[in-house]
């Protein structure tokens, strides 16, 4: 019997990385992507969706999920430092300034509030509505203001008040209780007719409170220069870093829908907090910048931070986690995943070998150590717990958690381009090959099966077994192939090549394109086929369906397909993720995509870079690493996009539409019941769908009945011109 030459075994070293192993979703945004300028000293979310961004020295930015609008003095706002922002019930924002005063935004005006309406100090902290409708701000050295009757009156804090606190913080509570934070003096509850101060003699951690915020369960907390203060009602317990916080000086607080509190430190980055422990998100796995100044939850249950320096950022919550190079992986660009019996995952790359991740660190393999090649694209683990690696070029390795072992064309191998590896029912190995066909390996050595032993292709992609032992080849020429189970692996051993009967090819029944990158199976005994360039196609055993751009997806070019627990099918493009609802064997499924919006941030996936772990986590190897997909913290946005229409122009120039109309809206100016001259027929209708979850996928419909015979295509313009609109009655 011709013995198999063995590559030698190399005695190696071990690179172990210890780390932060996890890149979370946050989505950064600056100067370069139109905000206005970097230090943001206020953030808010108004009830229309727009998010408010107020900055020290660019004024304000408002930013609609795709672009951002600047306002500044010269569009009416008193100073371009801001300091807070609100929205009272009305609809108006109100914007605190540095030195600036007060203003109150109505969607078309900036109406200014200053000492000739009773206010003693020009910067202005914080800003709130109490349960009567009376806006209260706090000032710097000035202490508190109540407005009534468009003039600002001072509310004294305590009997000798002389009105020289600097207010940082006010907040009001669900029952409608006001708390007052101040630089210097701790806090102060309205209670009835009067005040009552807490201090660090009460057990606040500290008498310099920069936040405040109640809780799901009506716990105060206060954000201090010393860590934060729980109050329940009665005592306070604090919190610092050595109870886990990141950092002591918290200057801002929110609350998320599921109960957490997060909160923003300066130079610490943010904490979340569970009700039990902290955790930390920094620079280190995600967030833009370390230093907070403030924050806003939004109704998509994504959080906004604002930094000294660095921008904002978008948490889009835990949906998507990411490994990269940061994190110890030993590159980037993740062509194969795969996760072992001990529930390691193993990340093959390209150009740089293997990382084995176990949950907390990462182990590093290449060439140096015994790998077969730097470059590898699939990774698979067999009965017997050997690891087995297929490179672009350098044959395969067997690595039995001690050492590896090498095979190549010199020892068996029909090709060193091995892009698959399969473990069948019976134990044997098959390899798919570029140029040699497939090769299967039954624990002594190879036996080749190509075009002269009765293929159709010697280029294969991808081996995969069905659930009653039908083997379906992906080939890079000639579509799909399928060997029938009633041949099995120790019949094609035994006899070296493939009887006609055995064997089928069904690309000519409707597959979409002849190079076939990818093939699972559902619960339902479906074959779904991903091409390169021609979607996906569904075999059901009897007929072949295909799915396209044309029904949803974001590409037709198909590099990995995936069936999760769930049920769900996913296929992953160079365009992103798709998820395919395919529960109900619906010949219309419902398709979501994921891209860098959504938190997908690789976007390119690579080829059949994909697996469900032992938990229920997908993973996807892409062009920036490995992205894990939790479905337990994909919350749905049940909320629709937020719609309203923001101007309507004649001859494409802005118009002051009071003129033609009796009445405009409260906000934005735009005119009701509009009535025109016959020559002013030529309109642009401009309008906008928030959604922060998924911006760049809201798509618009329209119609001008009375023009218009139908709704419009779906499209994702965001305005519309009508042109000659002959004499009638219309309404957008």
């Amino acid at each position: 019997m011709r013995r198999l030459g063995l590559l030698l075994i190399f005695l190696f070293l071990i690179f172990t990385y210890t780390c932060f192993p996890q890149q979370y979703n946050f989505t950064s945004y600056s100067i370069e992507n139109g905000l206005a300028q970097s230090q943001v000293y206020a953030i808010y979310e108004d009830t229309r969706g727009y998010v408010w961004i107020g900055t020290d020295g660019g004024g304000i930015s408002r930013f609609d999920g795709i672009s951002f609008k600047n306002f500044t003095r010269a569009d009416g706002l008193s100073n371009n430092q801001i300091r807070s922002i609100f929205e009272d019930s009305k609809g108006n924002l109100w914007f605190g300034t540095k030195d600036g005063y007060l203003n109150k935004y109505d969607g078309v005006h900036f109406h200014q509030y200053n000492k000739n309406h009773g206010l003693k100090s020009a910067t202005i902290w914080s800003i709130v509505e109490d349960l009567s409708g009376n806006i209260l701000i706090g000032t710097e050295r000035g202490g508190l203001y109540r407005m009534k009757d468009k003039q600002f009156k001072r509310v004294a804090l305590m009997e000798n008040d002389s009105g020289k606190l600097t207010i940082s913080s006010l907040f009001v509570t669900s029952s409608g209780i006001l708390w007052v934070g101040t630089k210097t003096d701790g806090v102060y509850m309205y209670n009835n007719p009067n005040f009552i101060h807490f201090s660090i003699k009460d057990g606040l951690a500290s008498n310099i409170i920069h936040s405040i915020c109640e809780d799901k369960k009506g716990n105060i907390w206060f954000g201090t220069s010393e860590g934060l203060s729980k109050y329940n009602g009665d005592t306070f317990t604090n919190f610092t870093e050595d109870d886990g916080l990141a950092g002591n000086e918290v200057n801002a607080i929110v609350t998320d829908n599921s109960g957490n509190l997060w909160f923003g430190t300066h130079g610490k980055g943010i904490s979340k907090y569970d009700g039990n422990s902290f955790f930390t998100f920094n620079e280190k796995n995600g967030l833009c910048y370390d230093f907070i100044m403030s924050m806003a939850y939004s109704r998509a249950n994504n959080i906004w931070f604002g930094t000294d320096g660095g921008g904002i950022c978008k948490f889009d919550g835990e949906r998507f986690m990411h490994l990269t190079e940061k994190d110890g992986l030993c590159g980037n660009l993740v062509m194969s995943i795969w996760e072992d019996a001990d529930s390691n995952l193993w990340l093959g790359t390209y150009g740089n070998g293997v990382s084995k991740y176990d949950g907390k660190k990462f182990t590093n393999y290449s060439k140096t150590d015994g790998l077969c090649s730097n470059v590898i694209y699939n990774i698979r683990s067999d009965k017997k717990k050997n690891i087995w690696f297929a490179s672009k070029g350098n044959g395969i390795s067997k690595f039995d958690g001690k050492n590896f072992t090498n095979y190549n064309d010199e020892n068996g191998l029909p090709s060193n381009l091995v892009y698959s590896v399969m473990e069948d029912h019976l134990g044997n190995i098959w390899f798919g090959t570029l140029g040699g066909g497939i090769s299967i390996y039954d624990g002594n050595k190879f036996t080749n099966i190509g075009t002269k032993q009765g293929l159709s292709s010697d280029y294969i992609y991808c081996v995969f077994e069905d659930h009653v032992g039908n083997i379906w080849l992906g080939t890079d020429d000639a579509g799909i192939t399928m060997i029938f189970s009633t041949c099995t692996s120790d019949i094609l051993i035994r006899n070296k090549y493939i009887k006609e009967d055995y064997i089928i090819n069904i690309t000519k029944y409707g597959l979409t394109n002849k190079q076939v990158l990818s093939i699972v199976e559902d619960q339902h005994n479906n074959i779904w086929i991903g091409t390169f360039g021609g979607g996906i196609t569904r075999f059901d055993g009897v007929d072949l369906k295909n799915f396209s751009t044309n029904n949803g997806l974001n590409s037709n070019n198909i590099y990995l397909l995936l069936v999760d627990s769930n049920g769900y099918l996913w296929a992953g493009t160079e365009k992103g993720l798709n998820k395919i609802d395919i529960i109900d064997n619906s010949d219309f499924p419902k398709i979501k995509t994921f891209s860098k919006p959504e938190g997908f941030i690789g976007i390119e996936t690579n080829f059949n870079a994909t697996i469900e772990d032992k938990r229920g986590n997908l993973w996807f190897g892409n062009l920036s690493g490995a992205t894990m997909y939790n479905p337990k913290a994909d919350i749905p946005n049940i909320n629709e996009p937020q719609t309203s229409l923001t101007d309507i122009k004649l001859f494409f120039e802005k118009t002051d539409w009071s003129k033609y109309s009796d009445s405009l809206t409260v906000w934005g100016g735009i005119p009701l019941n509009l009535e025109l001259s016959y020559d002013m027929n030529h309109l642009t209708f401009e309008f906008v769908g928030i959604d922060h979850k998924s911006p760049k996928n809201v798509t618009y419909k329209w119609i001008l009945e009375g023009f218009d015979k139908k709704w419009s295509p779906l499209s994702y313009k965001h305005e519309v011109t009508y042109q000659y609109i002959p004499p009638g009655d219309y309404s957008f």
